[in-house]
Formats: C-alpha cells, structure tokens, sequence
C-alpha cells in the first residue's frame, strides 16, 4: 500500500528533526527488525562514545514522539506466533501446488 505524499513529507520533516545520534537509533532498529529490546539496541549502537543512559534517553526521546512504541512481551509473543502460523500456512499451500520445485530447493525447518 503506498504512503500518501503528505504523510511522506510529514514523517520526513519529523525524522530530519531528530539528532544525528537519534537517526543512528533509528536505522539500527530498521536493520534489527520490527521488535528489538533495548539491550539489543545499546550492543548494535555504532558509536560507542554513547553510553547505555545516552542511548536509553535518545530511545526515550523517540518513544515520547510516538516514533517508537513498547510492544510487551505477551503482544511481542502473539505476533511472533501469528507470523509463524502465517508461514507454516504459506509453506502448506507452495507443498500443495502444481509442478516440481527447483533442484535443491526444501522446505525442511
């Protein structure tokens, strides 16, 4: 689905706002995934001129814009499990399809 252009331009004006240490947070998170915990975050952080408290303040500036968000663990397990079911579903409906898979191809886990 794409973005409108107006929200394009509204996130863009509010992520070029952030601190350059901020960014950094951010695109470290994007390269980690959906969810991520704070500790995972401080380990990946490139600069290490930032302490755990910089870094846990600049996650909390970021928290405070709505820009990130506190998934707790019963949610982060639920949508962990759904995306695992939805898998599993996708894997079930490719195994029951027309024709042969490419050589070397499996679809053991």
């Amino acid at each position: 689905m794409p973005v409108p252009l107006t929200l394009q331009a509204s996130l863009g004006t509010q992520l070029d706002r952030l601190s350059y240490s901020e960014q950094m947070v951010l695109k470290v998170a994007a390269v980690i995934g959906d969810e991520f915990t704070f500790d995972l975050i401080a380990q990946s952080y490139p600069f290490k001129d930032h302490d755990r408290a910089d870094i846990a303040k600049m996650m909390k500036h970021l928290l405070d814009m709505k820009i990130l968000r506190v998934v707790n663990d019963s949610t982060a397990a639920q949508r962990q499990r759904s995306r695992q079911n939805k898998r599993r579903r996708q894997r079930k409906a490719t195994k029951g399809g027309v024709g042969s898979t490419a050589a070397g191809d499996s679809d053991a886990d």
